[in-house]
């Protein structure tokens, strides 16, 4: 009697049994519903002892030779996987992948980061082959960089001098930095940079400063006074800014001077001297008065004009640059008191007035006003003179003493101007708009002289309901100030 078996898979008895390549004793009916016959090797064995390999069931020996996706964890013949910076990859899952532009190797898309030159980098060229702008964009290839026209607040090239003839040399020389507080609407910082570089060419060159949130710096190379006029600058400044741009009030104008145009330090503490004896009429010519960003040195510590002079003794120089008169720097004096200003014959008279005092105080002399006032009657000063002719009731009735006390009665008092403004305004039907923005800066308008034009509402004239007035109404306060 033959020997009667039990089925590996159904548990049944039966006379014939079929064994798996792994010596299962399996029944004629399990045989064919529950076996397979590997594509790889040829050998039978259960459903269960196969596994999927790039989208085919093989047995799990024949699996032990397949690699696993290491994107999606999936079993695949070595020669379907691609090798990227994960490591190998199906054929499936590599065209989430793309090839890095500078080391080339694949890397999964959502681990790329695009350049500002457009390449597209895995994480490590773009920390180790990568270069940075100013504002801090990332580029591959630092050729790529484009060149900015308005440099970063530390740019400072090399100077090139201007007005110098083979023939005659002076040290006199002037370099101007001219905030321009305010691009209008329809035109934009580099559009009007490109276009006054058009106009200007080499001599200039465009800074940003924090104190301009919508404008730049004009900055000149050094020149002399001849050169300004000859080259006309601020004639092709005031053409191309003009209803384009805003600078008074919004910015100042600082004034450079080289050391070598002071004949010693004595000279040197003179002009100070006088800028600082003679502040209420600086401020006239400068149109503004000083701030934090330009104080004037304390009474007690200008000396009397006919002491030698020690500089860091006397001025106590410890890194404050924004003083009325800036003596930090090695090469060149910094006078920071005027205001910005697109009109040229504005900006003439500034470097005019400058010039002035400069020759007025190399000798030993009084300085008195009215002696000064004498000294500028000279073509060269045309702007100055013509600038004073127009204000001279406000500098007529300055009167000095070495106390540093003046006369403040000038035709009519700040707190006059300041009434007449607030009149103006409620005429206009605008105080009350005028408080809810600026309430906090009225005490600072109440200090402002008659030439700010009271354009210092700073708050309000940056809001739309600012803005706008100002816009319409500028023409009606100027003609109240002409009176």
């Amino acid at each position: 009697m033959e020997n009667i078996n039990v089925c590996y898979w159904c548990e049944e008895k039966t006379e014939k049994l079929f064994e798996t390549a792994d010596e299962y004793l399996i029944c004629k009916n399990c045989w064919e519903d529950q076996t397979k016959t590997c594509p790889c090797c040829g050998h039978t064995y259960l459903f269960e002892d196969f596994v999927s390999v790039s989208g085919e069931y093989v047995c799990k020996n024949c699996a032990q030779n397949a690699v696993e996706c290491n994107f999606c964890g999936e079993l695949f013949w070595e020669e379907n996987m691609t090798e990227t910076q994960d490591g190998l990859v199906c054929s499936y899952c590599v065209d989430g992948y793309i090839n890095c532009d500078c080391c080339e190797e694949l890397v999964y898309s959502n681990y790329l980061t695009t350049t500002e030159d457009d390449y597209c980098l895995c994480s490590y060229c773009w920390e180790y082959e990568t270069c940075t702008d100013d504002e801090g964009n990332v580029y591959l290839h630092e050729e790529n960089i484009p060149e900015k026209l308005i440099k970063g607040y530390s740019y400072k090239p090399f100077p090139k001098f201007y007005g110098v003839s083979e023939n005659y040399y002076t040290p006199i020389f002037f370099g101007v930095e001219l905030e321009i507080g305010k691009i209008l609407d329809g035109y934009s910082p580099d559009e009007m940079a490109s276009e006054l570089q058009e106009e200007l060419g080499d001599f200039v060159y465009f800074k940003e400063d924090g104190s301009l949130r919508y404008g730049f710096e004009i900055v000149t190379h050094p020149a002399t006074i001849d050169y300004f006029k000859s080259s006309q600058i601020f004639e092709k400044i005031e053409k191309t800014l003009l209803h384009k741009a805003r600078a008074f009030n919004k910015g100042g104008m600082h004034i450079h001077i080289s050391r070598k145009a002071f004949k010693d330090d004595n000279h040197l503490g003179r002009f100070v001297f006088f800028l600082n004896y003679h502040r209420k009429f600086c401020e006239i010519i400068a149109q503004r008065n000083s701030n934090r960003w330009a104080a004037w040195y304390n009474d007690e510590v200008i000396p009397d004009p006919f002491t030698p002079v020690r500089l860091t003794q006397t001025y106590n120089l410890s890194g404050d640059r924004y003083k009325a008169i800036n003596l930090e720097n090695k090469y060149t004096i910094e006078v920071r008191v005027f205001n910005a200003n697109i009109y040229a014959n504005r900006n003439l008279k500034n470097i005019e007035f400058l010039d002035a005092v400069l020759k007025f105080t190399a000798e030993e002399k009084n300085y008195k006003l009215d002696e000064f006032l004498d000294f500028i009657q000279k073509p060269e000063y045309v702007n100055l003179i013509n600038f004073l002719e127009d204000r001279k009731e406000k500098w007529k009735s300055l009167e000095y003493s070495y106390s540093f006390e003046c006369n403040t009665d000038i035709i009519k008092s700040d707190n006059d101007w300041f009434e007449i403004f607030i009149e103006f305004l409620k005429k206009e039907g605008v105080y009350d708009k005028f408080l809810e923005n600026l309430r906090e800066n009225i005490t600072l308008l109440q200090g402002d002289p008659k030439d700010a034009y009271i354009m210092r509402a700073f708050v309000w004239s940056s809001t739309p309901e600012g803005e706008t007035f100002w816009n319409n109404i500028n023409t009606k306060w100027r003609n109240i100030l002409n009176k």
